[in-house]
């Protein structure tokens, strides 16, 4: 396989294996020196950090969609807000078919075009986790309290 690629790009043996990791086919090889392992750590970081902020846009931005869109079902609602909410519901409809990489990519170019609104639904969907793992904390802690109750009974 990789003297095929090695062919077709026209390029030696390190070449198609870099191709290869930067397709995704492969993991990148693990850096030997103390500099490069410095240099891949941080790289790591930054790429964690930033599929991170995508991940608390992404949910950000769902559910003030989600919230728009309810709209639809308010009696009495203009014809104004029906039609935001309509717009709403298919940018959410369009957002869920995303995968990871998608996702990733309409951030990096939400971020790059309006940087303040991005940075504003990354520190909200942060909120919103925080929020969540509190409910589940909270939920863990009431199920410990019934069963040990039900043990004690």
């Amino acid at each position: 396989m990789i003297a095929l690629i090695m062919t077709v790009l026209d390029v030696d043996k390190r070449g198609a294996l870099d191709g290869l990791v930067n397709e995704g086919f492969l993991e990148p090889s693990k850096p030997r020196t103390a500099a490069e392992r410095r240099a891949y750590s941080l790289a790591r970081q930054a790429e964690e950090l930033l599929i991170a902020d995508a991940e608390d846009w992404y949910d950000a931005l769902t559910t003030e969609l989600e919230v728009t869109k309810q709209a639809l079902f308010i009696p009495g609602a203009t014809t104004k807000e029906r039609l935001r909410a309509g717009r709403a519901a298919r940018e959410l409809y369009f957002l869920e078919s995303l995968d990871g990489a998608a996702i990733l990519r309409l951030f990096t170019a939400s971020r790059r075009d309006d940087a303040a609104r991005t940075s504003a639904l990354v520190m909200e969907g942060r909120r919103l986790g925080e929020e969540q793992r509190r409910r589940e904390q909270k939920r863990i802690e009431e199920l410990g309290r019934q069963e040990a109750s039900c043990e004690n009974a």
